[in-house]
């Protein structure tokens, strides 16, 4: 592996395999030192993403055949989901189908969970999926804007902020992002999350902060689970 992809980290060497134009399963000739390539990274998160649905990265072997728990049940929907958030967020593979997807995995997760069915959307069923799709789509473009994802905003003479265009110089004065407060991160926009449910922004703000907090929060836990498993696949230390 070349000193460049030693310091990339595994979600982008990832997407960098998934938008690869040539899939080979040996090092090329011009990088003949390389040990891991696109295909043999494609193939680990095949690779992974089985170890997740028997558990093995839990250390929680399947049950006997006709017994499945809710847990393996779960982790065969998180073996699923997760490497497609990965192809979706780190490689671009944002597309209609693989939305769908997604959307219909993760709807089947939540519609298991208890948040979900002792919420406020337990009597509204139809409201699952457009919720789904909506965390979905904060998680995969969760970068702040007006900071563009630094943090940090220009201070212009007037008193103005604006996204920062350049660092180093030390004519530029550079403050603390007003929207993400250095986060980096989107903050929720309750307009847009009422509008994706087609409910009133009071609504949304009493009844269902909480619960995209809560779905954010798995989501991410989920996607994250794919770590172990593939660095397993990878045979890295982990």
């Amino acid at each position: 592996m070349s000193a460049v992809e030693k310091k990339r980290g595994l979600e982008e060497q990832v997407g960098v395999a998934v938008n690869a134009s040539v899939l080979v399963a040996s090092p090329s000739i011009e990088r003949p030192h390389q040990d891991e390539t696109a295909l043999l990274r494609i193939a680990a998160m095949g690779g992974a993403a089985r170890r997740m649905a028997a558990n093995a990265d839990l250390g929680r072997p399947l049950l006997a055949a006709g017994a499945l728990s809710r847990l393996e049940a779960r982790s065969r929907i998180e073996a699923q989901l997760a490497p497609l958030l990965w192809r979706m967020k780190f490689g671009g593979d944002a597309t209609r189908e693989t939305a769908r997807a997604a959307v219909g995995l993760f709807g089947a997760w939540i519609s298991d969970a208890p948040s979900w069915k002792n919420g406020p959307g337990a009597a509204r069923p139809q409201l699952l999926y457009p919720f789904a799709a909506r965390v979905i789509g904060e998680c995969l473009h969760d970068r702040c804007e007006p900071c563009g994802g630094t943090g940090l905003q220009e201070l212009l003479r007037n008193g103005m902020r604006r996204r920062t265009r350049r660092f180093g110089n030390p004519n530029i004065q550079h403050v603390v992002c007003r929207a993400c407060g250095g986060a980096r991160r989107a903050g929720p926009d309750s307009k847009g999350r009422a509008e994706a449910l087609g409910i009133s922004v009071t609504e949304c703000r009493e009844q269902w902060t909480a619960r995209f907090s809560w779905a954010t929060a798995r989501l991410a836990c989920i996607a994250h689970r794919l770590h172990r498993p593939l660095r397993m696949e990878l045979e890295r230390r982990i």
